[in-house]
């Protein structure tokens, strides 16, 4: 019980003052909702700031958890370092196993890594400059009929591996109908696997398709020809390079992976 006198103020206020650490006061406990711990409230901090600070870094709380989605680290909150979601962040940056923190030339068989300090993608921009084995685009002799030229296929590993033994497989459909898809230009071949393969090609009787609703876009094969060829900078494609389709893949002789 409290009373009011001249030195420490009225009955009331003196109340209040205990009411904010008395012990048997059930507004001054909180407990956490994740573990055992629990908070009373003293002179200098209530027991729900007690429990804010504590579910920061409490290690039942899953708010508190972070799993990286590409390894096994995890991450944890604590008064130190951070929040869990801070530190996932900053490991997502760097993660060997993040398909964003990797980038392969498209001429050469160098590979990066993002780490503290560069991206991957800003390691292979620094290469590309001095690459020895970067293709330049140059202008290429049209494709005519009965000849022999070196094209490039690109396309994934398990695939490469396949083909290796079976051949090549014409695809049923794509923009210019079914066939084999290859390029003569290196970095367009490079763009559909982290394999290429270097071909020597027999074109045989080539039909030109050099705009989009061609009247034989995906139907020259019908008509007698043994190769489709899209120029380069014609419009049919968006990267401006040459694509070439070969109906029959006993056309296509495998020299070598030119890359892979």
């Amino acid at each position: 019980s409290f009373q009011s006198n001249d030195f420490s103020g009225s009955a009331q206020l003196k109340l209040e003052n205990h009411l904010k650490v008395c012990g048997e006061n059930p507004r001054n406990h909180a407990k956490c909702p994740h573990c055992q711990h629990s908070f009373q409230s003293i002179d200098f901090l209530s027991a729900q700031q007690q429990l804010e600070n504590h579910l920061k870094a409490c290690g039942e709380n899953p708010r508190n958890h972070a799993n990286c989605p590409h390894c096994q680290h995890s991450f944890q909150s604590n008064d130190f370092s951070g929040s869990a979601q801070l530190k996932l962040e900053n490991h997502l940056k760097v993660c060997g196993e993040n398909p964003r923190n990797h980038a392969n030339c498209p001429h050469c068989q160098h590979s990066f890594q993002s780490n503290d300090f560069l991206s991957a993608q800003q390691k292979l921009e620094n290469h590309l400059q001095v690459c020895n084995a970067r293709k330049v685009t140059v202008a290429q002799p049209p494709i005519s009929n009965g000849q022999v030229f070196k094209m490039f296929h690109g396309t994934e590993a398990d695939r490469a591996a396949r083909i290796e033994v079976e051949g090549f497989r014409p695809s049923v459909s794509g923009m210019l109908g079914p066939g084999v898809y290859m390029s003569r230009d290196f970095s367009k071949a490079s763009h559909y696997g982290p394999v290429v393969f270097e071909l020597h090609v027999n074109v045989g009787r080539v039909k030109r398709i050099d705009a989009q609703g061609h009247p034989m876009q995906t139907t020259w094969h019908t008509h007698g020809y043994d190769t489709a060829w899209v120029p380069p900078h014609c419009g049919m494609v968006d990267s401006g390079m040459e694509e070439d389709c070969v109906a029959d893949p006993s056309r296509i002789q495998i020299v070598r992976r030119a890359r892979g």
